[in-house]
């Protein structure tokens, strides 16, 4: 019996949405607008970039890095359209809100992360598709280190269900 490959492709993320949010004077976030991208979204890159702290002893002269903080950062591009098909999302959701809930089912495994507002990036190129791009970056939703998560994937602000 022959066996192909079970690659995971990009037909594999089955939903995606994004949630922007509100602060309350309370510091509580609030969902206020939910948009689909599904059928619309280019990539979803996840980038772990732990932050770096040299420490060493003055006797040494080789420089020794130690991981303090897991860091992350979420990358979603939409691909546009023409007037009159699916309105943008990504731009309203930049123009209008600085925290986001995304969630994702990508293959088997669902992601859910609390983000903040990071770079936007927009523009039109002379041929190909064009799209549009919204960085965020994590946020500590509970204020405390033992805030369950999938740490592997962001730290505590992202929830992994496989």
């Amino acid at each position: 019996m022959a066996t192909v490959p079970g690659w995971l492709l990009g037909r594999h993320l089955t939903a995606i949405s994004i949630v922007g949010m509100t602060e309350s004077t309370a510091g509580v976030l609030g969902a206020v607008a939910t948009s689909s991208l599904s059928g619309y979204i280019d990539a979803v890159q996840f980038a772990s970039r732990p932050v770096q702290e040299m420490i060493q002893s003055v006797d040494r002269v080789g420089a020794h890095y130690e991981n303090t903080i897991e860091d992350s950062e979420l990358q979603l591009v939409e691909i546009l359209t023409r007037k009159g098909y699916h309105t943008p999302v990504l731009p309203t959701m930049a123009a209008s809100y600085d925290y986001y809930t995304v969630t994702f089912t990508r293959g088997a495994q669902t992601y859910v992360c609390i983000m903040k507002r990071g770079a936007f990036t927009d523009g039109v190129t002379g041929f190909g598709k064009n799209s549009t791009g919204l960085n965020m970056r994590p946020i500590d939703v509970s204020g405390s280190s033992s805030n369950p998560g999938y740490t592997g994937y962001g730290g505590a602000n992202v929830t992994f269900t496989p």
